[in-house]
C-alpha cells in the first residue's frame, strides 16, 4: 500500500484565497506548517517549501496530502490546533516564524520533530541551544540579516534620513533581538531611532501616524507590523518619505528599498531539512542553517514617486532594481509551476 504523508498548513488566506480541509488516513510521518499572521514573506517561504518538496518527489495528491486551514491570526488558536489535530499524530512540525515555533515547541508530542523556518534568533528565543549539533528534536533555518549594512544602505540612498521610525511588537522575541541590533547600528551611523511600539496589527497605522518627526520608516522581521505593511506605506506616502524593509517580498508593495535574503530560498532550504528527517536522519546530524546572502534592492517606481534620483556611485550599491530586475525572477518562478 502506498504510504501517504500528511501536511497541514495553517495560514491566513488573504493571499491564497481558499480555505480547505483535506484529511486522509496517515500511514507515514506527518508534519505541520504554521504561519500566523500571514504576509508576503511568509507566503514566499511557504511557496518555496512546497515547491522544493514537489521537486524532490513529495507531490500533493500523490505522495503527500495537504491540509490548509485558516486562522484569524490568533496565536492562541495555533495552540488549539496543535492540541486537537497535530499533537497526537504529527511527527515533523514546520513552523514559519519565531512566535509560532515557540508555541509548537511547547505543545508538540515528545516523539515529534520541529523544523523552524524564517527565525531571526533561534538561540535567544530558546528554540535551539547548539545550532551545529541540534538537540531536543529541533532544528531549522534562520533568516537573520545584521542591521548595520541595512541602515548603511538605506542611508546611502536617502541621506536626509536622520530619524528612523522603527515599528515593532515587543511581544515577538525576534523583534526585541533586532531592536538591540538596530539601536547599535544606528548609533554607529549617527542616526536616531524613534520607537513605534505596537501590540496588534490593528494598531500599526495609528502608531505610524503618531510618529510625526521621523524622516523614514523601517520595518524588519516583525510579523505583526509586516502583516499590515500597507498601512506603513500609506502613512509614508502621505508624508512623502520612504519606507525601508529587510523583507524582499515587500519591495513590490511600496518599500523604497530592501536589504534582505530571498524568502523563497529560505522555504526551499527548510524543505530539504524536512526531507532529510523524513528519510530517517537524526536531528543531531541536521544542523541549523542561516540563509545569509542578502540582496540590496531598489524600487525605482517608488523613487520616482518620491522625486528621488541617484548618481552612478550610489547605484553601484544596488544589486537589483524593481521592477526591471524582478522580471526574470518572476518568469523563473512561473516556470517552476510547470
Amino acid at each position: 500500500m502506498k504510504r501517504i504523508r500528511k501536511i497541514a498548513l495553517s495560514t491566513g488566506m488573504s493571499t491564497l484565497g481558499l480555505i480547505a480541509g483535506l484529511w486522509a488516513f496517515v500511514y507515514g510521518p506527518v508534519w505541520y506548517v504554521v504561519n500566523i499572521p500571514t504576509h508576503p514573506a511568509i507566503d514566499e517561504t511557504r511557496v518555496g517549501l512546497i515547491r522544493e518538496l514537489k521537486t524532490q518527489g513529495y507531490v500533493p495528491g500523490k505522495t503527500i496530502d495537504i491540509d490548509i486551514e485558516s486562522d484569524g491570526g490568533n496565536l492562541i488558536s495555533v495552540q488549539s490546533l496543535e492540541d486537537s489535530q497535530a499533537k497526537k499524530t504529527n511527527k515533523i512540525h514546520v513552523a514559519i516564524g519565531t512566535s509560532i515555533a515557540q508555541n509548537v515547541q511547547k505543545n508538540m508530542a515528545p516523539d515529534a520533530y520541529l523544523v523552524f523556518s524564517s527565525v531571526t534568533d533561534p538561540v535567544g528565543s530558546g528554540l535551539i541551544k547548539n545550532p551545529s549539533k541540534p538537540e531536543a528534536r529541533v532544528t531549522g533555518v534562520s533568516n537573520f540579516v545584521a542591521a548595520y549594512p541595512q541602515l548603511k544602505f538605506f542611508y546611502t540612498l536617502y541621506p536626509k534620513m536622520k530619524r528612523i521610525g522603527f515599528l515593532y511588537n515587543p511581544a515577538e522575541a525576534n523583534s526585541l533581538y533586532i531592536l538591540h541590533d538596530v539601536l547599535s547600528a544606528a548609533a554607529k551611523l549617527g542616526l536616531e531611532v524613534v520607537h513605534g511600539v505596537v501590540s496588534d496589527p490593528k494598531e500599526v497605522e495609528t502608531v505610524a501616524k503618531s510618529m510625526t518627526e521621523v524622516d523614514a520608516f523601517y520595518v524588519s522581521n516583525d510579523n505583526t507590523v509586516t502583516s499590515e505593511w500597507g498601512d506603513v506605506v500609506r502613512v509614508a506616502d502621505e508624508r512623502k518619505i520612504p519606507a525601508f524593509t529587510s523583507d524582499a517580498a515587500l519591495i513590490k508593495y511600496g518599500a523604497l528599498a530592501a536589504y534582505a535574503v530571498n524568502q523563497y530560498e529560505v522555504g526551499r532550504v527548510t524543505a530539504t531539512m524536512v526531507i532529510r528527517l523524513l528519510k530517517g536522519e537524526q536531528v543531531a546530524n541536521v544542523p541549523m542553517i542561516t540563509v545569509s546572502e542578502p540582496s540590496r534592492i531598489l524600487n525605482e517606481e517608488k523613487a520616482k514617486q518620491l522625486g528621488l534620483t541617484f548618481d552612478q556611485e550610489t547605484l553601484k550599491e544596488v544589486d537589483k532594481r524593481w521592477p526591471e530586475g524582478w522580471l526574470q525572477d518572476l518568469k523563473n518562478w512561473v516556470r517552476s509551476f510547470f
